[in-house]
């Protein structure tokens, strides 16, 4: 008897001290951007686990961290990540600003685009505005002389007479009609 009650307390005991090692805290938060709205969809993942959930439409989350020395990771595309360890903690919000990336300017090419650094010919171009600026009956004509390597030329002085426009090294022109 006392050799049975021995081993009910022994594994009583390893019981009560294991249960500490599998237990979870649940986090709760919300995610905000610096405008203080919601962060709709925004990753919440345990770092190095693949736990992880999303917030819901009011920017709120709750994940089950594995232990208080867990590192929470808040990200969503445009906005830098942030980090958080758990600790004693169950509730963890997040600010999150805005990432600022500067955008390489892109061209639009007859099949695709590309961007205008790995171009290995010439590029031109016109904005709207200047353009714009133009008192002429339409676009073409007032591109003329505005880009280097490009001809455009009127068939005859009416106002809605077909252009051509000629690019440098080009072995025909393509005929427009521009309204």
């Amino acid at each position: 008897m006392k050799k049975v009650l021995k081993t009910f307390l022994m594994l009583l005991i390893l019981i009560m001290s294991s249960s500490g090692i599998f237990a979870q805290i649940t986090v709760t938060g919300r995610v905000i951007d610096t405008d203080q709205q919601p962060v709709i969809g925004a990753n919440v993942v345990v770092k190095g686990t693949t736990v992880g959930t999303m917030t819901d439409i009011d920017g709120k989350y709750s994940i089950n961290a594995p232990s208080s020395s867990s590192i929470i990771v808040i990200s969503f595309i445009g906005y830098v990540p942030q980090e958080f360890i758990v600790g004693n903690s169950s509730v963890l919000n997040a600010t999150l600003e805005a990432e600022a990336l500067a955008l390489g300017e892109v061209v639009v090419i007859g099949y695709g685009t590309m961007q205008r650094r790995d171009l290995t010919g010439s590029v031109a171009s016109v904005s709207g505005s200047q353009i714009a600026a133009v008192p002429v009956s339409n676009a073409a004509q007032a591109m003329t002389g505005k880009l280097a390597g490009v001809s455009v030329v009127s068939q005859d002085g009416r106002p809605d007479a077909s252009i051509s426009i000629r690019v440098r090294g080009g072995g025909r022109s393509v005929r427009a009609s521009i309204l």
